[in-house]
């Protein structure tokens, strides 16, 4: 199996106890970006210039917060990078969306109902083809 080269950043974190809303805050950021989780407080993405530019943001809010935060670009081996990227498939993401629509039936509800129904599910889908940096493995 031949494994496209990527390179990889990794973002750790700490952040002080007291403050549960940058928690909250900063772990919806990372979970908006797709990143995939480590281990507590180490996180993962493909490095493109818009993950970059979220982990950054993200860093520098942490430590506004009183945390600390490192951004490490990474250069991994075949076999753990095809490792990595398996974090990446969102199959089952996809597979939920779609049972998801397949149960829409927009004549069942009223017409602010449906719109705001197919809104979000559109929203879902929106975020999801964000955040699936290997798309290949979701086929």
């Amino acid at each position: 199996m031949t494994v496209e080269y990527v390179t990889w950043i990794l973002i750790v974190l700490t952040l002080p106890t007291q403050n549960a809303t940058a928690r909250m805050r900063i772990w919806r950021g990372l979970k908006g970006l797709g990143c995939a989780a480590l281990r507590d407080g180490a996180w993962l993405l493909p490095e493109t210039d818009s993950t970059r530019q979220g982990l950054e943001a993200l860093a520098d809010e942490t430590r506004a917060a009183g945390g600390t935060a490192w951004l490490l670009r990474l250069d991994a081996e075949d076999d753990q990078s095809a490792a990595f990227r398996g974090m990446f498939d969102r199959t089952a993401e996809y597979t939920e969306l779609l049972a998801d629509l397949t149960h829409f039936d927009p004549l069942a509800e009223n017409v602010a109902t449906a719109n705001k129904t197919l809104k979000a599910l559109r929203r879902r889908y929106e975020i999801l083809a964000d955040q699936d940096y290997f798309p290949t493995l979701s086929q």
